[in-house]
Formats: C-alpha cells, structure tokens, sequence
C-alpha cells in the first residue's frame, strides 16, 4: 500500500473517531444539563459585585455550556474533514485505477503489436505453401520426410529463439 494511502486511510480513521466521540460527549453533556437543575435567580437585579468576587464564583451550568460548544465544534470540524476527505480520496484513488488500467492496456497493445510484426517478418520471407501443403511423394523414407519437414521449418523460421525486448 502508498504510504500516502496509508496515510489517508489513518486520518480518516482519527477524524471518524473524533465525531464519534465528540458527538457522544455532547449528547452526554446535553443530558447532563437537562438534569442539573439550576440555581434559583432573584427577580431584583443583583448587587454589584467587585472583580474579586467575580474570579471565584463557579457556576457549573456556564462549564456544561462551555464543554457542550467545544464537544459540537469538536464534532463539526471532523465531520467537515470527513466529508472533504473521503469523496477526495476516493476521487484520487478512482483516478490512480483508471491510470493502471490504461497503462495495462498499452501494454497488452504493445504486446500485440510486437507479436504481429514478429509474425509479418516471418511470412514475409516467402514460404513455399505448395511444398508445405503437398503431400509427400509415394517411394519417401522416414527420414527424407523428417528432412524436409525440417527444411520446411526452417524456412518458415519455426524454432528460432526471438530474444525477448526489453
């Protein structure tokens, strides 16, 4: 596998991962906020109070709510690279295919190119069809037939190594 497929396929992984549990905790901090009940407010309006005051009061239902935006900005950004992500890499991942394949069917054509012009510089050489064809004479040995069969071969260049092109 390409490093960079590798590479892709791990992201994905960690971005699918990340919505997953980003959305679980935002669901879980939902229902934790739905369940906390709130501090009762007074209906006057609040006296002032002083910056020191200020620093150390905690209110948890501000920390749900800030937890809550971060797990949905969690979730959304690695939905978002998700959804970028995987149609780009199956786009490229499409693409590399459709490169091979054209390059495997250049070769083949390659291929057949070189296996024809093999056979054409063969045939053309001229081989004597009416000797091939015709049958042997009624009085002919064993070995006059082998003889010729040889010949026969031989000038239509059957059994000649062809070193193979690199």
């Amino acid at each position: 596998m390409d490093p960079a497929d590798a590479m892709r396929k791990r992201f994905g992984r960690f971005f699918a991962w990340t919505f997953v549990v980003a959305t679980v905790l935002m669901v879980g901090l939902f229902w934790v906020e739905a369940r906390v009940p709130q501090a009762p407010t007074p209906r006057s309006a609040p006296a002032p109070v002083s910056l020191a005051s200020a620093g150390s009061s905690f209110d948890i239902h501000e920390a749900l709510l800030l937890a809550t935006a971060a797990a949905l900005i969690a979730a959304l950004a690695s939905l978002l690279a998700l959804g970028i992500g995987l149609p780009l890499a199956r786009f490229k991942a499409r693409r590399e295919r459709m490169r091979a394949e054209v390059n495997a069917a250049l070769k083949l054509q390659e291929n057949i190119n070189r296996l024809a012009a093999r056979r054409n510089a063969v045939w053309s050489k001229g081989i004597d069809f009416q000797a091939a064809v015709m049958p042997p004479p009624s009085g002919d040995t064993e070995g006059g037939r082998l003889a010729r069969l040889a010949g026969y071969r031989r000038q239509a260049g059957v059994g000649r190594r062809i070193a193979p092109d690199t």
